[in-house]
């Protein structure tokens, strides 16, 4: 039974037919000599266990494991071990190979931890380490990432971050109810497709880019796993990062030479939200005809984001305006490039390093 010691007699009885022969070879006839014999090596045998059992049952309640036994690197599965199979046991110190048991462990209450037999616990990971971006936390790594990206492509960071969190807040697994919109920048399928195709020699994915056909109506991929690993793919932050810059560049030149003009930074969204052709017709109906019904120019759009395009008025749904959505757009954009101004503080090496590290 564990954490018992079993008790032993001292010595057995010498009436035990079991016993005589054993007792014979040891003690031929019972001579005065042989009894004496006897006699001492009773009074001996009870001194030592006397010595023996009695300092087993009142020793202190601690155990000491020999060093040579076990590897310094196994220690905590060999403690977690132990602790399952005495409730209560605790390591008291790696030094000395010394565990306490529960006779000398402190009595006040805390956390308890226990693992199957034969199992060793899952190792607690420490807290993510967040950065604050006036009211919203980021998680470090997912910042670092992101500068990489930006420096990579060749973007601007601040715009690469203000897009992250309007289209996902930074959740790399966000879907959108309302369309194939998936991952951190929130890329429907063909546009995903498309951008790999062009851009993905670029960025390590060659295999990806030659394997996607963009001769037809839209992009196809022959082997449906391979497409559905392709489209995972906007699940990566860094990947989807590097796309979403690589893209970014392609419309922002092709809206620019139609306009005649560079885009304003939160003008930017509107090639990633409407693509290069419609945002470049907003930005002319913006400059010519800002009355429209923002919805009527582009239904499409309008159907998949009616809180942009749409204000409630009562129970029904007023349609705004191409000046008022493009407002609303630039608002919205322009308060998330002034949060993350900051942001290329952070690419000092030291943090580069930490992102790079992939552990």
């Amino acid at each position: 039974m564990r954490g018992q010691v079993a008790a032993t007699p001292a010595f057995q009885s010498a009436d035990r037919p079991a016993d005589n022969a054993g007792k014979t070879l040891m003690f031929p006839g019972k001579t005065k000599a042989a009894k004496a014999a006897r006699w001492c090596l009773a009074v001996v045998a009870g001194t030592v266990l006397s010595g023996i059992v009695p300092a087993v049952a009142t020793a202190p309640s601690v155990a000491f494991v020999p060093a040579q036994e076990f590897d310094k690197d196994k220690l905590p599965a060999i403690a977690i071990a132990i602790a399952h199979s005495v409730p209560g046991f605790a390591e008291r110190a790696l030094t000395g190979r010394i565990f306490e048991l529960p006779g000398d462990a402190d009595t006040s209450e805390g956390p308890t931890v226990s693992a199957p037999e034969g199992e060793a616990a899952a190792p607690i990971e420490a807290p993510e380490e967040k950065l604050q971006f006036g009211k919203l936390n980021v998680p470090r790594k997912m910042v670092m990432t992101m500068l990489r990206a930006a420096e990579q492509a060749e973007v601007d960071p601040v715009y690469l971050m203000a897009l992250a969190d309007k289209e996902s807040s930074f959740r790399p697994e966000v879907r959108a109810s309302s369309s194939s919109a998936e991952g951190l920048f929130q890329f429907i399928e063909s546009t995903w497709l498309e951008v790999v195709h062009d851009y993905g020699a670029r960025h390590g994915l060659a295999f990806e880019a030659s394997s996607i056909d963009t001769t037809g109506d839209k992009p196809t991929v022959k082997d449906p796993e391979l497409r559905e690993r392709i489209l995972d793919l906007r699940r990566d932050p860094y990947i989807a990062a590097v796309m979403a810059s690589e893209l970014m560049k392609r419309d922002r030149a092709q809206v620019a030479f139609r306009i005649g003009r560079d885009l304003k930074p939160a003008e930017l969204y509107l090639t990633h939200f409407l693509g290069p052709q419609d945002a470049a017709t907003l930005l002319e109906l913006q400059r010519n005809k800002p009355g429209l019904a923002a919805a009527r120019e582009f239904p499409a759009a309008a159907r998949a984001n009616k809180t942009i395009f749409y204000a409630r008025k009562g129970r029904r749904l007023r349609p705004l305006s191409v000046a008022q959505v493009y407002d609303s757009i630039d608002s919205m954009i322009g308060m998330r490039l002034a949060r993350y101004t900051g942001v290329t503080a952070f690419g000092d090496p030291a943090y580069t390093a930490a992102a790079n590290d992939p552990s």
